[in-house]
């Protein structure tokens, strides 16, 4: 018993050693991890990052024992099933590079979740004929060719998410297929006293700046339908009040300094602009005389054709 408490002591200050140390925590799964492929990830993430193993019990103990840093309980109710931690100050996102890089391919167990869709090609399968009823029992069409099972459609005997049966798993053994990649998964992150899930690595600063003008636009629309003052409804207020004063400034004949710009400007566009116009009133015109001396000779044009006639 001595032994068995000597140790947890050791692990108990190993890992508060570990939360001293390292500011970002990852959940990672480990089903069906070996424990050479445990070795691989352990050698990736030497210099860089710490796995961390042990009884999700135990290493709830020792979180309860941790009181200077705000937020851990959220760690520990997220240590449920079979999971490890990864303790690491580098970039998250190299982390999990490094850890998706360490994969192994294995076979489809009977009882386990399926990571992925299983689709069997279409093709020889090398086996002999009287393996032809089980395949039939899994709705597989196949014909006998050469003296060997053919399968004639490409088949899916397993979609992800799904248990998979002890009969697609003896095909595939049949079969030889190991269709599956066993790696560490990761769940979830710990930081700052905050825990949220893996895939918040995956939005990028432009998407935050997407939603950030798009929620500002928002709030803009909502307080200018309701007539209530925000930064984001100043620029439209503004316009709107130096509109005003313009129009009291023209009404009124009284100037200021932007009444005396703004109609420099617009004069200044109003002469661009007038030449371009003139330059288009004659052609108008011409097009209208050109129009009258087309009628006039279809006019008279009728009139020779009808004294013919007369």
């Amino acid at each position: 018993m001595s032994s068995k408490q000597g140790n947890k002591a050791v692990y108990f200050e190993r890992v508060k050693a570990l939360f001293q140390e390292y500011k970002r925590v990852m959940v990672v799964n480990v089903d069906n991890i070996s424990s050479s492929l445990m070795q691989k990830n352990r050698q990736a993430l030497r210099g860089k990052a710490v796995i961390l193993m042990g009884k999700n019990t135990l290493i709830r103990r020792c979180i309860k024992e941790i009181t200077n840093i705000p937020g851990i309980v959220y760690l520990s109710n997220a240590l449920k099933l079979n999971v490890g931690l990864i303790f690491t100050n580098e970039d998250l996102h190299s982390i999990r590079e490094l850890v998706a890089l360490n994969k192994i391919s294995g076979p489809a167990k009977a009882g386990a979740i399926a990571p992925c869709d299983v689709i069997v090609p279409a093709g020889n399968t090398g086996l002999e004929p009287g393996q032809t009823t089980f395949l039939q029992a899994l709705n597989i069409n196949t014909k006998i060719a050469r003296g060997t099972i053919e399968i004639l459609n490409d088949v899916k005997v397993i979609t992800k998410g799904d248990k998979v049966g002890s009969s697609e798993a003896a095909l595939l053994q049949k079969l030889k297929i190991t269709p599956f990649f066993f790696e560490l998964q990761p769940l979830s992150v710990f930081e700052d006293g905050q825990i949220y899930p893996i895939e918040m690595l995956d939005i990028k600063d432009s998407d935050l700046e997407v939603s950030f003008a798009e929620g500002n636009k928002q709030l803009t629309a909502l307080c200018l339908a309701t007539k209530t003052p925000c930064p984001g409804a100043l620029p439209y207020y503004l316009k709107g009040g130096f509109k005003n004063c313009l129009a009291i400034a023209e009404a009124s004949g009284y100037t200021f300094d932007l009444h005396k710009k703004f109609a420099e400007r617009s004069s200044s566009a109003a002469a661009v602009a007038a030449p371009a116009a003139e330059s288009a009133a004659p052609a108008k015109g011409e097009s209208k005389k050109e129009e009258k001396k087309v009628e006039e000779e279809e006019e008279s044009e009728d009139a020779d054709i009808g004294g013919l006639f007369d």
